[in-house]
């Protein structure tokens, strides 16, 4: 088991101490409950990634693939210190807003979380990827068909109020209508004990490969 309760408390009590101090003298139990077992899966799991898009960067460092326990908050109100989530993201580049898309495992108190997609896509690439689902190219049918078959990789992202395409179906609309994309697979914490976490984040990746195609596909037209 890579992931135990007390990673989870630890989460919690770093947050809810939001104390530099605090974090200074519990550094080796954040190295022990949450970098290594994250480096072990992005280890894990990038034989997988790298198979899917060679191109991708599996450096399993923070500033890399790993997440920072340090929140920036230059442009939040809310200034606490650290995160209570972290994890693991495989892209060919570590820009998340406007960037490319990507891979992800994510923990927390309330949930593990893991899926393929944008953490914010750009407006350009939104259009490409509309113009292929418009067209039905066949990395989208083979997307479309890759969700319907497995409708707990749910398909998210926030949504305009009003259809781009009323002509369309309702699976393109399901994508056209959006204005960033991600595959999501949600799951309680209790998930953190099975002995196959691993493998199961494996086999969706594998499974979203299609998503991951589709989306590409779309960048590179932009």
């Amino acid at each position: 088991m890579l992931f135990t309760d007390e990673a989870l408390d630890f989460l919690y009590i770093n947050r809810l101490n939001n104390s530099r101090e605090w974090f200074a003298a519990h550094r080796e139990d954040y190295r022990r409950l949450i970098y290594e077992p994250m480096a072990r899966l992005t280890e894990y799991l990038t034989p997988t990634v790298k198979s899917i898009d060679p191109l991708i960067d599996c450096t399993p460092k923070i500033g890399k693939c790993l997440s920072r326990i340090y929140r920036d908050t230059r442009f939040s109100a809310d200034k606490s210190l650290y995160r209570d989530t972290a994890w693991c993201c495989f892209m060919r580049q570590k820009k998340l807003y406007n960037g490319l898309p990507g891979f992800f495992f994510e923990i927390s108190p309330r949930q593990v979380r893991w899926g393929m997609g944008y953490y914010c896509a750009s407006k350009e690439a939104m259009e490409s990827l509309r113009s292929l689902v418009a067209i039905n190219h066949p990395l989208f049918l083979e997307t479309a068909a890759m969700a319907q078959a497995h409708p707990e990789l749910v398909l998210t992202g926030e949504s305009y109020k009003r259809s781009r395409r009323p002509d369309l179906s309702a699976v393109q609309q399901d994508f056209i209508n959006r204005k960033t994309v991600c595959f999501i697979r949600s799951l309680d914490v209790s998930s953190l004990e099975s002995p196959e976490l691993e493998k199961n984040v494996e086999t969706d990746f594998i499974t979203l490969e299609a998503g991951y195609k589709l989306f590409m596909e779309a960048e590179l037209r932009t």
